[in-house]
């Protein structure tokens, strides 16, 4: 009922991350058995909670602790409303970075397009999607790995985490240095064109991850422009050192 709902409010937009989601579905399996008992899950950047719905969908047996990372206030509402209660989940309403400072977040009218980074409106790529800045919200930035050693699971596996932060997942990245080393999969997405202001590439996740020993394993297609050029894909990487 709960993935329903959030695909209900998504509307005419949903068809991209429902192929998203499909894609994911039939992807990690291959990876990590629906037979898992436990599964770690950090999701970054959660919205309304899609993603962590369609995972219980996949892995239905297994106990999933999650960490739901989201700035948005209005999602973060849905969030506690849905999750409140569950002593498996955590809910942190936080933008990450690789720094602590005061920053804005631009909280746009579909708001899956909410970013640190401003929006580009001077593209054709994204005529069709209502990017129209709604207002934008004045908050303090903190790292992954802060947020992780707080809530004492710094040694703690994590099996899966996903990225979705509209074009700063390098500075996400770039404050995880620590987390990275114990987590197993990352399901991150990935720009191959700037669509925000400063925002990074393909080639800047794909550089830190390497570095991080991290390969990349799946690829599925995302975002696509009215030419049909490929501008977004989600990527499945692995860590190396973890078996």
């Amino acid at each position: 009922m709960k993935l329903r709902y959030i695909k209900k409010i998504l509307g005419k937009n949903s068809n991209k991350k429902e192929r998203s989601l499909d894609c994911f579905n039939k992807t990690i399996i291959k990876y990590i058995s629906p037979k898992i008992e436990n599964l770690t899950f950090v999701d970054i950047g959660a919205n309304r909670g899609l993603f962590y719905e369609n995972l219980k969908s996949v892995y239905k047996k297994s106990k999933i602790t999650a960490m739901l990372i989201e700035p948005i206030p209005e999602c973060i509402k849905e969030l506690r409303d849905c999750y409140g209660n569950d002593p498996n989940v955590k809910i942190f309403q936080v933008a990450l970075s690789d720094t602590i400072e005061r920053r804005n977040f631009h909280i746009n009218s579909y708001d899956v397009t909410s970013s640190l980074l401003k929006i580009k409106y001077d593209i054709n790529d994204l005529k069709g999607i209502d990017t129209n800045e709604s207002y934008s919200l004045e908050l303090t930035t903190t790292t992954l790995d802060k947020l992780v050693r707080d809530c004492d699971i710094k040694n703690q596996r994590i099996n899966l985490m996903k990225i979705d932060v509209q074009g700063s997942e390098n500075e996400v990245l770039l404050g995880a240095n620590d987390t990275l080393s114990h987590t197993e999969y990352i399901w991150i997405e990935v720009s191959f064109k700037e669509l925000y202001e400063d925002s990074c590439l393909f080639q800047d996740v794909y550089s830190i991850l390497q570095a991080s020993n991290f390969i990349l394993v799946e690829i599925c297609d995302g975002f696509r422009s009215i030419q049909n050029e490929l501008i977004q894909a989600d990527c499945l990487f692995r860590n190396i050192n973890i078996h």
